[in-house]
């Protein structure tokens, strides 16, 4: 049960980047999403400091493939944004999280061999369903708009399509030549990025008039975000990619849990609306996350 141990250590540096990157959209530090994905994406070149412990050149197609993985990841990070930017992040995050492992579930079927036994679609139906439960909050009688309720279902859309590649990437050619190349197509999608006028306007103001306090801010959340990254990938090598990526619902937990900290103790860095019902709702989902994690540890 490696894989579980690193997918939930991986979750929780999961729960703080989405807490830095909530932090830098609604603060105004950092309020275009396609800027803060470029920065993301860029980052990726750093991935070759792994290239002395095993990269190597690859056939045309094997790159081809391992580019447009990253790409479609990076875009997955830009719709997640996006709607980050429109709705509270404990209700985007949720979401996303809990149709990802669908989408993964239904491509898994269609695509792979991978089959989960009974114990653990058990698991992955109580995971799940507490991944959607924890961000269930009604506004105005809608859970939430329909164009975040859209941006959320094709970001998990192509973050599951991203997953499926890349586990098939590391199967072929092994996980840290995969891991760089496909590190390297979100270097290509965050070029890419500068072709959006708004995106290069937002960067170039920013090397313009640095901000200290910007820079430790994101440089802290993508430290975490690079750790999540990192393990959440190898673990696709470890076990089985439906139940890890449904155990993101394990992510929320940990999100909400800070975030109802820092809505109590410090408002000025995250504030959310919390009730005795959402800390109710919020619970059960808790319950039925732990019961799966418990049947997929026994």
């Amino acid at each position: 049960m490696l894989w579980l141990i690193i997918t939930i250590i991986a979750y929780l540096f999961g729960a703080v980047t989405h807490l830095f990157d909530k932090y830098l959209l609604k603060k105004t530090m950092m309020p275009n999403p396609g800027a803060l994905t470029f920065y993301i994406g860029a980052l990726g070149v750093l991935g070759l400091a792994l290239a002395p412990w095993g990269f190597a050149l690859i056939s045309y197609s094997q790159i081809a493939l391992d580019l447009f993985s990253g790409i479609v990841y990076l875009t997955a990070i830009l719709l997640f944004f996006y709607a980050l930017n429109k709705a509270d992040v404990s209700q985007v995050a949720s979401l996303i999280g809990g149709l990802t492992p669908l989408f993964i579930l239904l491509g898994g079927f269609l695509f792979s061999s991978q089959m989960l036994n009974s114990a653990q679609l058990v698991a992955f139906a109580l995971i799940v369903s507490g991944s959607f439960i924890i961000g269930l909050e009604k506004r105005r009688g809608h859970l939430l708009a329909k164009n975040v309720l859209w941006l959320c279902a094709l970001s998990a859309l192509l973050f599951s399509c991203a997953h499926l590649l890349s586990q098939f990437i590391y199967q072929q050619q092994g996980f840290i030549n995969g891991f760089i190349w496909v590190r390297l197509g979100g270097v290509l999608g965050a070029l890419l990025l500068l072709l959006l006028p708004q995106v290069k306007k937002s960067i170039v103001k920013d090397f313009k008039k640095p901000s200290q306090g910007k820079a430790l801010v994101f440089m802290a959340g993508q430290t975490c975000g690079a750790l999540n990254f990192i393990l959440f990938n190898y673990a696709f090598t470890l076990g089985p990619l439906a139940l890890i990526s449904a155990l993101g619902g394990l992510q929320y937990v940990f999100l909400f849990l800070m975030v109802l900290f820092l809505s109590w103790k410090m408002p000025q860095v995250i504030k959310e609306k919390i009730t005795t019902r959402i800390i109710l709702q919020k619970s059960i989902s808790i319950a039925l996350i732990a019961i799966g994690i418990g049947i997929l540890a026994s």
